[in-house]
Parts: structure tokens; sequence; C-alpha cells
């Protein structure tokens, strides 16, 4: 990617689905795994702070020379208007946690913050962002 140029990071793998954040060229993310092959690679990233994560195309990732580090190597992840980045997070009574997101999706988790229930409405990538998210509590 050229300089002053950005990587669009989406709520699941593919471009049909909605832009989360954009992170400029060079910034370090962590990636958390990947699936299909060649120009069809996306890739699960998540930004070293922990505060952003989706799926990018891996076309556009190179594998940095060390481990990483655990404040932001680059400032500037924004975050378009409108998107939801994040589930709000509910601790029941019973000390279960609700992850509920905007689109409808929720998913419930155990108080040792293990997955317990999600709905059906859930995309892969809202599943693995409510762990994290739950795991960070």
């Amino acid at each position: 990617m050229p300089a002053g140029d950005y990587l669009n990071i989406r709520n699941g793998a593919g471009t049909s689905n909605t832009i989360v954040a954009r992170a400029p060229n060079g910034t370090i993310l962590r990636n958390l795994g990947c699936r299909g092959s060649s120009d069809m690679r996306w890739c699960h990233v998540q930004t070293t702070d922990g505060q952003h994560d989706g799926w990018v195309s891996g076309a556009y990732l190179r594998e940095s020379g060390g481990p990483v580090s655990t404040t932001p190597a680059r400032p500037g992840i924004t975050i378009p208007s409108g998107s939801a980045t994040a589930p709000t997070l509910h601790v029941r009574p019973t000390g279960e946690i609700e992850a509920a997101w905007t689109s409808g999706c929720v998913v419930l988790f155990n108080s040792a913050r293990q997955r317990i229930n999600a709905g059906s409405t859930c995309s892969d990538a809202q599943l693995i962002a409510s762990d994290l998210w739950v795991a960070q509590m």
C-alpha cells in the first residue's frame, strides 16, 4: 500500500461486510488467524492495544520481524461514524455475561467467561470479538 493509504478492517471476512475501522499503512496488527488462500485470504486481526479487531484482506499483510508490543505501534486507527465495533456487555445477577451487538446478535457467557450460547444471527467475527471483549473484562 502507498504511504498515506489505509487498510479497511471489516466485521467479517469479505468486502460485503461493514468497515468497522481503518488502519494507516504500516500499522502493526496481531494476526489471530486466516482463512482462504491467495487473493481470497481473509485474516482476523486485532490492534496491539486490543481495542479494535476485525477482518482484513490477507493480500495487504506482511509479517513483522519480532514480537508484538502491548502498546500501540502507530496511532491513528479510526472508526467510521455509526459503526458498531464492540458489543454492550451486561453482567446478570447470576454472574452470566451478555454481549449484545446492535445488529441483534447476543452471546451469553457463564461466570467463568466461557461462551455457553449465541444467537443464530451472530457472525463468526461477532462470536470471536465477543470472546475477546469478555476475556478483557
